[in-house]
């Protein structure tokens, strides 16, 4: 039997695991978040106190797919930021002013979110306040109509009943009556999204609530931003998230370029294969030799917290003399060096190796493009 009752939703969510009460917990505040990006006129601090919102907001679906991804620290400092944001529109033991929607119904949005960061701390008992927190927003964007807060509670019903290994990545469906709301809503308002610095959290927003969720590895580099950058500027955090997809376009293409080198490489070579074979193995073992070390580098910067841009540029300088040098193997390049590079390539394994990496030079480009592009965005 399904749930009925804001009672009966509390009781669940206070028996069902930590992560489904957390994943509730976002969804409820997936479903009235636009009632944080929608506003009359965007400012300054009206952009602080949105990034305080989705900073917490986020957090709690990514623990709901991956718990171990979101430190305490994280969601603890997560979970203030967006209560600081709430409590400069209302505060949190002063009154409310049905007249004034959209402070009102910001300032619940902040508040839902700040609940369900806590959730990941705390559990069912912060869940199920980003829940009511989310109905009273609900409500407070409707002037205080009740129905917009049981619509809300609805949504909530309807996730209750999900298999709990979907709760993460399920479309995150408004009822009607919410959903119409929502619409209302935007009568004379104007969306922050998908403009400027929010173009990455109207995709991530788009794909939550449609059940495509944006990259959980992206998630978890954004999530953990570290903190100097949240309270800087929200110009500051969509550096840092250029910075961590300019990072998993490395690692991507890296990958991809090294799975070519290990796919060609054998471990040895037998008596009974032919002549050609043996020379592609040769060419194969030379090439990895030329790679290997700016590849191992790159990676190693990839895994670190604070990434060297000058180890970067060397390990991309490596690569582009290789891609140079295979470019006068093919008679493209006019780089004063060329011949110097391939050359290089000709010591470590003649003709064969170049023809090796002339096949290979799409895959060489486009980690060289990746890593520049990284580097760039390392400052």
């Amino acid at each position: 039997m399904g749930l009925r009752t804001e009672q009966e939703l509390h009781d669940w969510m206070e028996q069902a695991p930590a992560q489904v009460s957390t994943a509730i917990a976002h969804r409820a505040v997936m479903r009235i978040l636009p009632f944080a990006f929608i506003v009359d006129e965007p400012s300054d601090a009206l952009d602080r106190q949105l990034l305080g919102t989705l900073r917490a907001t986020m957090p709690a679906g990514l623990a709901a797919r991956m718990p171990s991804a979101v430190p305490e620290e994280v969601a603890r400092k997560a979970a203030v930021m967006a209560g600081e944001m709430a409590e400069l529109e209302i505060p949190r033991t002063g009154p409310v002013d049905l007249d004034a929607v959209d402070d009102t119904a910001r300032a619940g949005a902040a508040y839902a979110a700040e609940a369900a960061a806590q959730s990941i701390l705390r559990g069912p008992k912060a869940a199920r306040a980003a829940v009511t927190f989310a109905a009273q927003t609900a409500s407070a964007a409707a002037a205080g109509y009740d129905p917009a807060y049981f619509a809300v509670l609805e949504g909530a019903y309807a996730d209750a009943a999900l298999p709990a290994d979907k709760l993460a990545v399920a479309p995150i469906k408004r009822p009607k009556m919410l959903a119409d709301m929502v619409d209302l809503y935007r009568t004379g308002r104007v969306s922050v999204f998908p403009g400027g610095v929010w173009r990455f959290w109207a995709a991530w927003f788009d794909g939550a609530v449609t059940g495509e969720p944006m990259s959980w590895y992206l998630q978890r580099l954004v999530v953990n931003v570290p903190e100097k950058y949240w309270r800087n500027s929200p110009e500051s955090v969509a550096r840092q998230i250029d910075e961590a997809r300019a990072r998993i376009e490395v690692i991507s293409t890296v990958r991809c370029l090294e799975a070519v080198l290990a796919g060609e490489r054998l471990s040895e070579v037998e008596d009974d294969e032919e002549p050609d074979d043996r020379e592609n193995v040769a060419a194969s073992f030379a090439a990895v030799k030329l790679l290997k070390d700016p590849l191992d580098t790159i990676v190693k910067q990839t895994q670190s917290a604070q990434p060297q841009p000058f180890l970067v540029g060397k390990a991309v300088k490596k690569l582009s003399s290789v891609e140079i040098g295979v470019a006068h193997w093919m008679g493209k390049s006019m780089d004063p060096k060329a011949k110097e590079y391939a050359q290089a390539i000709g010591k470590a394994g003649g003709l064969a190796t170049a023809h090796w990496l002339i096949v290979q030079a799409e895959h060489l480009r486009a980690g060289i493009v990746a890593s520049k592009h990284w580097m760039r965005t390392l400052g």
